[in-house]
């Protein structure tokens, strides 16, 4: 049996797997060293969870996928 070798698309895919379930459990907890209001916190979290969904929609595109010419 011939198995297909994994892409750039499915390995971006199990990598934004992975920083969403992250990023989704920091809205739990609160940090456990210094005085973090909780605005800051969930502030801090959005913004952070926004940058990893804008990261995994560029990787996931159609044009990431396409190979450079250079060697």
């Amino acid at each position: 049996m011939r198995r297909r070798r994994w892409g750039i698309s499915q390995t971006a895919a199990v990598g934004l797997g992975f920083l969403l379930a992250r990023g989704l459990m920091a809205f739990t907890y609160f940090p456990l060293i210094g005085d973090v209001s909780a605005a800051a916190k969930y502030a801090h979290s959005a913004v952070m969870l926004l940058a990893v969904l804008v990261a995994g929609a560029l990787a996931l595109s159609p044009r990431a996928g396409v190979r450079s010419s250079l060697p």
